[in-house]
């Protein structure tokens, strides 16, 4: 509880990094562990589903690894921004080799949020799978991990925004919000089949 302590005081500092890219990935690491969580009792529960819970399971503990590297990344993502930013812009070349830079490092920056959406949208059909297995104790569980999904899947489209607003480069602005409305349009009907999955289980 130290690291995350540690962590959630830097997030509330005035610091640059990390902030709401690095939160979104955070929220969608909580929920994989809550699914792998209810996984692991749902194995004790099934024996019978073993092939199951062998597919699922080690499917959320990749996830939950794979948001935790994200919350680093996504701050030092933003710190290649900021550094791109403060490039010196004293001659054509110095501008070009800026412009580019801060290009690079905006698409960047946007790759580790969508990264965490694409995550968060599996997490969210995962949990509707498992709602399957689940032991009905555990709904409550299984229900945080949908909620905490789904808002890392909307934070993490703000950020993939954020930065699709900063570039100047028509094209790539208009495959980030291509992809960003793809993922809320995905993610939300994952969403609402991942709430009923797991209100099922609550009445089972």
């Amino acid at each position: 509880m130290d690291d995350l302590q540690r962590f959630l005081e830097r997030l509330a500092s005035a610091a640059p990094t990390p902030g709401g890219g690095s939160a979104a990935a955070l929220a969608a690491a909580a929920a994989a562990a809550l699914l792998a969580m209810v996984t692991r009792l749902a194995a004790k529960r099934h024996p019978s589903r073993r092939d199951t819970v062998d597919r699922l399971l080690p499917s959320a503990e990749s996830l939950l690894d794979a948001m935790c590297a994200a919350a680093r990344d996504d701050a030092l993502a933003y710190s290649l921004v900021l550094d791109a930013y403060r490039l010196p812009k004293g001659n054509r070349e110095e501008l070009r080799a800026r412009a580019r830079a801060i290009h690079e490092a905006l698409e960047g920056a946007a790759a580790v949020p969508s990264s965490v959406g694409h995550a968060a949208n599996r997490l969210l059909r995962q949990c509707e799978e498992t709602a399957e297995i689940a032991p009905p104790f555990a709904a409550s569980d299984l229900a945080v991990a949908v909620h905490l999904a789904w808002a890392a899947l909307q934070g993490a489209v703000e950020n993939v925004r954020a930065n699709r607003r900063a570039l100047r480069d028509l094209s790539a602005r208009t495959r980030l919000e291509e992809d960003a409305e793809a993922l809320l349009v995905e993610g939300r009907r994952a969403y609402e089949d991942a709430i009923r999955a797991t209100s099922a289980l609550t009445n089972r």
